[in-house]
């Protein structure tokens, strides 16, 4: 194994990207350097780490599970949470804290995940889990960074039933989220480290009537 396959890190979003992609899309990859974000849990794959930041997200995954899914989850995922969860999961929802409390997790102390980065500080690193799960993967050495899932626009997730009350696909969400996004990867190059979003051919693209709709908005 070379020394570039040892640092890098794999990052499975919930989009509807994710899908229609097959692990032989991806290729060979280390499940003790891959996450899988909120509701991409469900998709499958060898994944170590189970990163989110609210709670409602745990909740939208676990509560069309068996008992017998529930555990196996918790033998083969570590949580990537806030540490306020382990205080105030049971007051959060009492009815789902037996589950939370089976499972491994990390932490990292609320609202102080952007001091602990090497870079891009400015940037709130827990205000989404997919931001979350990069610092995981930065803090833990990451030089490359494979974001799958993330197309950062439009509706719904891969899967049907995992949305909750914080969902908010709207587009001014998505153009403040890539702005930050944007900032990190640019951060990150500056510190030697890729973060790419692996993306459809000409996915970023616009037809000619999205952009005039976009500046006449």
């Amino acid at each position: 194994m070379n020394r570039d396959t040892l640092t890098e890190w794999v990052i499975f979003c919930p989009g509807p990207l994710l899908k229609g992609l097959k692990l032989r899309h991806i290729g060979k990859y280390e499940s003790s350097r891959a996450i899988a974000v909120n509701g991409a849990i469900l998709k499958g794959f060898p994944v170590r780490y189970w990163a989110m930041v609210d709670n409602d997200a745990f909740m939208s995954v676990i509560k069309d599970r068996t008992a017998e899914e529930i555990i196996s989850m918790s033998k083969k995922h570590l949580l990537w949470i806030p540490n306020s969860w382990i205080a105030q999961f049971k007051n959060w929802a009492p009815e789902y804290h037996h589950c939370f409390k089976i499972f491994f997790y990390e932490t990292w102390p609320v609202s102080e995940l952007s001091s602990k980065m090497p870079f891009a500080r400015q940037i709130k690193w827990d205000e989404c889990s997919m931001f979350a799960s990069m610092a995981l993967a930065i803090l833990n050495g990451a030089k490359t960074i494979k974001i799958y899932g993330a197309g950062m626009k439009g509706q719904g997730y891969f899967k049907q039933g995992l949305e909750n009350f914080r969902t908010q696909h709207t587009e001014k969400r998505w153009d403040n989220e890539k702005l930050s996004f944007n900032k990190i990867v640019m951060d990150a190059a500056k510190n030697g480290i890729d973060i790419k979003r692996i993306l459809p051919r000409n996915y970023e693209k616009c037809s000619l009537f999205e952009r005039l709709l976009r500046a006449w908005r």
